[in-house]
C-alpha cells in the first residue's frame, strides 16, 4: 500500500509563494510506504517568523488549519478539503539542510533569495 497526499492537495500548496526547490521523500513501515513531497517556498517576510506565520495566514484562506505548533518555528496544519492531508511548516534552518534530498540544497543555493522568506513545507497524508 502507498500513502501519499493528493496531488491536487500539494499543487494548492505551492500557490502560497515562489516555489525554488520541491523533493519527495519515501519510507516503508509495516508494509506501508509513506510518500512525503517537500518544498522550499518563498513566501516573502523580513525574518524566518514573520515568514512562518505568512505562510500559515495564507494556507488558512485555502483550507489548512492549524493542528499543532511544535515550537516557534514549526507547526503542523490539515486539509479541511482533502481527506488525512498534513502539512508541516519549518523556518529555514541552514543546518538541516544537508538532511533533506540533494534537489532541495541544489534548488536553494540557485534561488539566491534572502533564507529568512523561505520556509519548508512537508505534505502528507495520515
Amino acid at each position: 500500500m502507498i500513502r501519499q497526499a493528493d496531488p491536487a492537495a500539494v499543487n494548492d500548496v505551492r500557490k502560497i509563494g515562489e516555489v525554488l526547490g520541491e523533493a519527495t521523500s519515501e519510507g516503508t513501515w509495516e508494509r506501508v510506504t509513506e510518500v512525503e513531497n517537500i518544498l522550499v517556498i518563498d513566501v516573502g517576510g523580513d525574518n524566518s517568523k514573520e515568514a512562518l506565520g505568512k505562510a500559515k495566514h495564507l494556507l488558512g484562506k485555502r483550507g489548512w488549519r492549524e493542528i499543532s505548533q511544535r515550537s516557534p518555528k514549526w507547526l503542523i496544519m490539515e486539509s479541511t478539503v482533502w481527506k488525512d492531508v498534513h502539512l508541516s511548516i519549518n523556518e529555514f534552518d541552514p543546518i538541516k539542510v544537508e538532511t533533506y534530498p540533494e534537489e532541495i540544497g541544489r534548488a536553494i543555493e540557485r534561488g539566491k533569495v534572502e533564507s529568512e522568506s523561505l520556509i519548508f513545507v512537508h505534505v502528507y497524508q495520515v
